[in-house]
């Protein structure tokens, strides 16, 4: 992919929009739902995945024309990505960080799969919120 940095201002619009529905399929809980939130995504990106060697590297996919805009390659690959999360059978991995205020998203990675916080940080937060609040009340 191309770099973040070459990245045109008047697409961060797009971009925004297609992070928004992005998020959807994170904050689903049900896999049923999931799926049919991601099958929209690749409806909408995905229109000719094809195998691809060049470079050096290995056979891989793609999942969008090399020559197409960063914006397109962006959806086609997200789309894509969440979809072999899906059909990996990790789409229960999938969810977003428990701390009120925090947006982020992530792919669960621990070993026993009960991440509730995006990091150590926002994690931290919650548990010295919740200790300030049994030390008010008591």
């Amino acid at each position: 992919m191309e770099p973040a940095a070459r990245l045109d201002p008047a697409t961060v619009p797009a971009v925004a929009r297609w992070a928004d529905r992005l998020r959807t399929v994170f904050e689903e809980g049900r896999l049923d739902q999931r799926v049919l939130l991601v099958n929209a995504l690749l409806a909408d990106a995905v229109r000719r995945p094809f195998v691809s060697v060049h470079d050096g590297l290995a056979p891989h996919w793609h999942y969008a024309d090399v020559n197409d805009d960063l914006v397109k390659r962006l959806r086609a690959r997200t789309a894509a990505g969440l979809a072999h999360v899906l059909c990996d059978g990790d789409g229960d991995r999938l969810g977003h960080c428990a701390r009120q205020g925090c947006a982020l998203v992530s792919l669960d990675t621990s070993r026993n799969g009960t991440r509730r916080f995006c990091t150590l940080r926002c994690a931290n937060r919650v548990r010295t919120a919740e200790h300030r609040e049994r030390l008010a009340s008591s």
